[in-house]
């Protein structure tokens, strides 16, 4: 199914990584010698024969774009900076869009079959939304966020012990989620917990825990994954 779309968010400033992050964008961060979490995403779209990818990008954006032009990605993407938070920025790009598209943190690195994502969305769906979540018990870091009910998010907000899961930053998205947001400005995680409580958001359990470059700790962990192989 190569001709998905995807949708990589890679803008944000980072500020829990300061200082790694006063001089480099997440996305740029190294993680395995020269090697960044964005050489790591881009080789797993290309692996599964995913070409048709926009990569939204703001902070420091000129560097993200040098970079993949040096890696000669470039000729597979849209590389488009927006600075208008997570859901403002899929706004900016409303034209883009097809009807469904898979989004994915920019901070995130998860072994996932996208194909199968997708496929799992689209099925007997009437899902406005399909979020990636993760069961975990250990909390070292963000608290769970997601708890989940046979096929759907029962609840997606502020992390706790008591909650089953984690987003995992992969999510497919109706495009009329996006056109249906008046304001310029917003993130997806203002309207997520209303889409919640209409029961439109679909729950994709994954087996594999999501990597991320967020945290310190996060950091860390991925690269020790990639000692380890992954």
């Amino acid at each position: 199914m190569s001709n998905i779309q995807l949708v990589l968010l890679a803008g944000g400033y980072g500020k829990r990584m300061s200082p790694l992050t006063l001089d480099y964008p997440k996305s740029l961060l190294k993680i395995n010698g020269s090697k960044t979490i964005l050489d790591y995403q881009l080789k797993q779209f290309s692996q599964q024969n995913i070409e048709n990818i926009v990569i939204l990008t703001g902070y420091k954006d000129s560097m993200i774009k040098d970079y993949l032009q040096q890696k000669r990605w470039v000729t597979n993407l849209k590389i488009i900076p927006s600075m208008n938070g997570t859901g403002g920025s899929l706004k900016a790009v409303l034209e883009l869009l097809d009807e469904d598209f898979i989004y994915q943190y920019g901070d995130v690195h998860i072994n996932i079959n996208y194909d199968l994502l997708f496929l799992y969305h689209e099925t007997n769906s009437p899902y406005k939304m399909t979020m990636t979540v993760y069961p975990r018990r250990n909390l070292q870091h963000d608290p769970n966020n997601v708890d989940y009910e046979d096929d759907h998010v029962a609840y997606y907000g502020k992390g706790g012990c008591t909650h089953k899961a984690i987003d995992a930053g992969v999510m497919v998205i109706n495009k009329k989620v996006i056109e249906n947001v008046k304001n310029k400005v917003w993130d997806l995680s203002d309207i997520i917990p209303e889409l919640v409580k209409e029961k439109q958001v679909k729950a994709y359990v994954s087996k594999s825990e999501p990597l991320e470059v967020g945290s310190f700790e996060g950091l860390n962990k991925f690269k020790e994954k990639i000692r380890g192989g992954i």
